[in-house]
């Protein structure tokens, strides 16, 4: 297993960068930098592995964010493709638009859940329909999607934030309690209906968003003057990466903190547990899974 990483978050977010990389390579686990991005949000941009192969989507950011998503003949990806050995026939393109980061598949590969914002997405770009792009990608990714709704108020809809798998019955879900909008409380009954539905459990995770500061977009603007959005995901623990038996989680040096760590051992008893402080990196509107990619 290799994990890939953006060559500017180490410019961007040190702290996290080098120690995402010790702990990773200290379980054995290779790292790789791309390079010829201008984006720390690996996830969303890298490929879809399924199976023996690859899927390129088409990622949702602009290319006045990110213009190298531009110039194919020059790009970062041909260096990625030659890295991991991708070649033509290994690579599906699809003009699909949708982020990594809205790909959460299940163990065994045979279900992901999506939130419906990629619906959104490509209805808006063409006449495409909610019948045309269901079958599209479930033969895409060779898996049964299963569409849950966007969070209250967020328009990336990346179901990464939302939702992970602890096996192919049993799904992690934000714990919105602390949460005083009563919209949200509402959506957490939601997601847990639809996986009900469909024979998952849904198991409540720590969630700390309750307790984000207040600012106004202007100054976020000025204290990240390189983020994509002003969409701050502070406190959302659930977005972490498990490699093998690794579990890299944020930390935000709040109470919480501990919470989310014994939920993970509950759930994997023998995992080796990390955790990196993201508070900062986070407000960016992601967390560790958002700027990794295993393959």
């Amino acid at each position: 297993m290799t994990v890939y990483i953006s060559e500017c978050l180490e410019t961007r977010h040190p702290d996290v960068a080098l120690s995402m990389q010790l702990a990773l390579k200290e379980a054995g686990v290779s790292v790789i930098k791309i390079s010829g991005t201008g984006s720390i949000w690996a996830r969303d941009f890298m490929p879809v592995k399924v199976g023996d192969h690859f899927v390129k989507f088409r990622p949702k950011a602009d290319t006045v964010k990110w213009p190298f998503l531009e110039v194919p003949e020059k790009s970062w990806f041909n260096a990625l493709c030659a890295t991991i050995g991708m070649h033509d026939g290994k690579v599906i393109p699809s003009d699909i638009i949708l982020d990594g980061g809205n790909v959460v598949r299940s163990p065994d590969g045979k279900r992901v859940i999506m939130c419906v914002q990629t619906l959104r997405d490509n209805k808006a770009k063409s006449e495409r329909t909610h019948r045309q792009v269901t079958p599209q990608l479930e033969s895409l990714l060779e898996a049964e999607i299963i569409w849950i709704p966007n969070e209250p108020f967020d328009d990336l809809g990346h179901s990464d934030g939302e939702v992970a798998w602890i096996d192919d019955r049993t799904v992690f879900v934000n714990d919105f309690r602390g949460m005083r909008d009563v919209a949200y409380h509402d959506y957490q009954q939601e997601v847990r209906r639809i996986l009900r539905d469909r024979g998952i459990e849904a198991v409540p995770f720590p969630n700390a968003y309750d307790e984000c500061r207040e600012i106004t977009e202007e100054r976020f603007r000025k204290e990240h003057p390189q983020a994509d959005e002003f969409n701050m995901a502070y406190g959302f623990f659930l977005n972490f990466l498990r490699v093998g038996d690794l579990v890299l989680y944020p930390e935000f040096g709040i109470d919480r903190d501990e919470r989310c760590l014994d939920c993970l051992l509950d759930a994997w008893p023998d995992a080796k547990c990390v955790g990196i402080d993201c508070g900062y990196l986070m407000e960016e509107g992601g967390g560790i899974h958002c700027i990794s990619a295993e393959f």
